[in-house]
């Protein structure tokens, strides 16, 4: 890989490839270049894009989001989510969120709406939903969950939940 520059000092990012073979006694060099600007400008571009996503997923104050596949299972847990659940990120990567936050009453809730959104490919209605947390208390949180799509399929589940539990406890 080397940097060259155009006449007007663009620079471009070229893969060369060479070697050398002898063809009837005389010594001949093949070689191979392939302009991989564009491909690189898009890598880069998709790094930066996935850095501002992980910033704004992390440091999103007052909203606990995870990620999860159609069974529930645990993708991504951002610090609001450690925050309000009481569960670290590394305890909760990999697990079911029914076994995490749910009780087996609404995990069967929570199992319906995710399985609406994976056949629909919508996002489902905000929803208010307990959570029992490790230390006892109860807490309330309002959801809302949506699909994102990898190749026209549902390649994970979002949710964004708020506490609602002052609001609820003040009705």
């Amino acid at each position: 890989e080397t940097i060259r520059l155009t006449k007007t000092g663009e620079p471009l990012t070229i893969l060369l490839s060479a070697e050398t073979i002898e063809l009837e006694g005389v010594l001949h060099v093949i070689a191979f270049s392939h302009d991989e600007t564009q491909r690189r400008r898009a890598e880069d571009a998709k790094r930066s894009a996935l850095e501002r996503f992980e910033a704004i997923f992390q440091h999103a104050p007052n909203v606990a989001i995870q990620g999860y596949d159609a069974r529930g299972t645990v993708m991504h847990w951002n610090r609001a989510s450690e925050t309000l659940y009481g569960i670290p990120v590394g305890e909760a990567i990999g697990r079911p969120l029914q076994e995490l936050l749910h009780t087996p009453e609404t995990a069967r809730e929570f199992e319906a709406v995710v399985a609406a959104i994976c056949a629909s490919g919508q996002p489902s209605a905000p929803g208010e939903w307990p959570i029992s947390l490790r230390d006892g208390r109860e807490i309330w949180v309002l959801s809302t969950m949506f699909p994102v799509f990898s190749e026209g399929v549902v390649a994970e589940i979002v949710c964004m939940d708020v506490d609602i539990t002052e609001l609820k406890q003040a009705n």
